[in-house]
């Protein structure tokens, strides 16, 4: 049923994230060079490096969209599968994104950060040799423009969402607004050595959206909007979640002795809340998603028909059998 194919997807996800988690933690590791010892170090740094460059070599080979696999070898790594390609240029992505976060905090050094850029330059260059035109025209260019601006993109959306309507800004049934609190919440764990400004702007979020719960559960007096800008609100927060509990470390506010556990409850409520809201306010999409996905994975029968047999025809003044008396009197005519 769907709850089990939402089941297993949800298992293999959280399976994927897993083992990208551990190797990324491996190639970190690997990367100290006091942490461990040598003959440790180098096994960490192969399996984490393979896993990586598998990565590399399955966007290589499968994009652009709709390619033919190669002839050769590389073609037990191509894939038809639009959302495996996309679920690679994700985690790719992520890849680079939290090694980019960990060199800049200084905890991984710039010589283990410039290989993994690979991930990211072989799938391009790829890319653009099998464009049409000359190497340097401009629709390559575009091509790589795009593909290295592909994070501003979140930005541009956001904002022709704000200059087509402003007054999205303070309409609390409106994902836009949580989406910037959740923007706002990312810079406070980043740069500020407090909790307390973050805690404060969780606190207050957490309110809202409590009472935006138990509206759309209860009282239903407003009509929430629904719409994808829940999701990127969610994503969101998520990574406001990751950046407040694994790349700061508060030295001032709220408890300071125990201040990280108390960031770490405070911020799983609120990202709780935050999905919780979201899917509420989104159900009838996923019930849409649902009718989708049992429509396509439905299956049919089609039994025997139940109409009886034709008969052969026949032919009027006619008979199918013929007694005897019937064949005498045919040959008595024949005689006449």
């Amino acid at each position: 049923g769907f709850a089990q194919h939402l089941c297993s997807d949800c298992v293999k996800q959280a399976a994927r994230s897993a083992l990208l988690v551990a190797l990324l933690v491996a190639y970190w590791t690997a990367a100290q060079p006091g942490l461990l010892e040598l003959w440790i170090r180098i096994p960490l740094l192969m399996c984490s490096g393979v896993f990586f460059l598998y990565k590399a070599a399955v966007l290589s080979v499968s994009l652009p969209r709709g390619r033919l696999p190669p002839e050769n070898c590389c073609r037990h790594f191509h894939t038809d599968d639009f959302r495996l390609v996309a679920m690679h240029i994700a985690e790719t992505m992520a890849i680079i994104l939290i090694a980019a976060l960990w060199c800049i905090y200084g905890r991984l050094p710039y010589y283990y950060f410039i290989p993994l850029c690979s991930m990211v330059v072989l799938p391009v260059l790829s890319m653009l040799l099998r464009q049409q035109g000359s190497p340097c025209s401009y629709r390559r260019f575009v091509v790589l423009a795009m593909v290295l601006g592909s994070p501003l993109l979140l930005v541009v959306y956001l904002a022709k969402q704000l200059w087509s309507n402003p007054k999205r800004l303070v309409d609390l049934s409106d994902g836009l607004v949580h989406t910037f609190v959740s923007i706002a919440a990312i810079p406070l764990c980043w740069f500020c050595p407090s909790t307390t400004p973050v805690l404060i702007l969780w606190g207050v979020h957490s309110t809202v959206l409590l009472l935006g719960l138990v509206d759309k559960g209860i009282t239903h007096r407003v009509e929430w909007k629904e719409g994808k800008i829940w999701w990127i609100f969610m994503q969101l927060s998520i990574l406001a979640t990751y950046v407040a509990n694994l790349l700061q470390n508060f030295s001032d506010g709220f408890l300071e002795n125990d201040s990280s556990v108390l960031v770490f409850w405070v911020s799983f409520s609120w990202l709780a809340l935050c999905c919780s809201l979201s899917f509420s306010v989104n159900w009838v999409l996923c019930v849409r998603h649902y009718h989708a996905w049992q429509h396509r994975n439905g299956s049919f029968t089609i039994g025997p028909s139940s109409s009886p047999v034709a008969a052969p025809p026949q032919m009027i003044g006619t008979s199918t059998e013929m007694t005897g008396d019937g064949i005498a009197r045919a040959d008595e005519v024949a005689d006449v």
